[in-house]
């Protein structure tokens, strides 16, 4: 975190610490100077310059320290957001996986692996039962979710632009664009093109919908591992924090 911090306070402030050095630098070749006169105006800029440098440095400090407690209240909300976001889609493909008759592989990845989804996207009937209440097609239970998902993600990104690291904010709008997930919101329109031109289609998900790559699934993995870090952090601050679920 302090280098972070550093890094950012550079880039911040980097055009004013550069003046600074310079009108010192100036300053001390002005007090090595004999006449009396150049050497107390180069005794006085450096006081002057010293003294300014250090404020800013101490208000800085003290304004980011402000700023991480006043924040940390709107982290904890984008953070139990995300995680439930992350929950969900965890559940869904982890059934879909089990109904499909597999066992989640003894992975770090669990089952989002690019061949354990081409598994899932080979076996499930879009017109058999799904394992939920009330009872419902998995045709309509993937639609369903997987417009959850998107909606999900994008109010979380609405909500949370300020409160969720730069970079999972860049994933997560990666991930609802992605191929994985918008080519599923096609199946409806292929089904009806399929009937119009008399095309028969295997009524598997596979056949209907582009199947994800491992780098689009390492995108869902880099969320779910922000989400396990970050709650080792919060969970030290705050009661009730919510735990992401395990990928296995």
């Amino acid at each position: 975190m302090k280098r972070i911090d550093m890094k950012d306070f550079w880039n911040d402030y980097k055009m004013i610490i550069l003046v600074i050095l310079s009108l010192l630098i100036f300053s001390f070749v002005l007090m090595l100077r004999e006449e009396e006169l150049v050497n107390n105006i180069g005794i006085s800029l450096f006081v002057n310059v010293s003294t300014t440098a250090l404020t800013v440095l101490v208000i800085d400090r003290l304004y980011r320290r402000i700023e991480v407690r006043k924040k940390k209240p709107l982290e904890f909300a984008a953070y139990n957001d995300v995680t439930l976001w992350c929950n969900k889609f965890i559940s869904f493909w982890q059934t879909a996986y089990r109904d499909c008759g597999y066992y989640a592989p003894k992975t770090d990845k669990g089952i989002f692996l690019e061949d354990e989804f081409r598994r899932i996207y080979d076996s499930l009937q879009l017109d058999a039962i799904a394992p939920v209440t009330p009872k419902i097609s998995w045709e309509r239970y993937l639609l369903s979710e997987n417009q959850r998902m998107i909606d999900g993600g994008r109010e979380i990104l609405v909500k949370y632009a300020y409160y969720i690291p730069p970079e999972i904010y860049k994933v997560i709008y990666q991930l609802i664009d992605s191929p994985f997930i918008y080519t599923i919101c096609n199946i409806p329109a292929i089904k009806l093109s399929d009937i119009e031109f008399k095309t028969n289609r295997k009524n598997v998900l596979g056949a209907y919908t582009a199947k994800p790559k491992q780098a689009e699934l390492d995108l869902f993995l880099k969320v779910h591992g922000w989400c396990f870090t970050k709650h080792k952090e919060l969970g030290k601050l705050f009661k009730g924090v919510r735990t992401v679920s395990a990928l296995i």
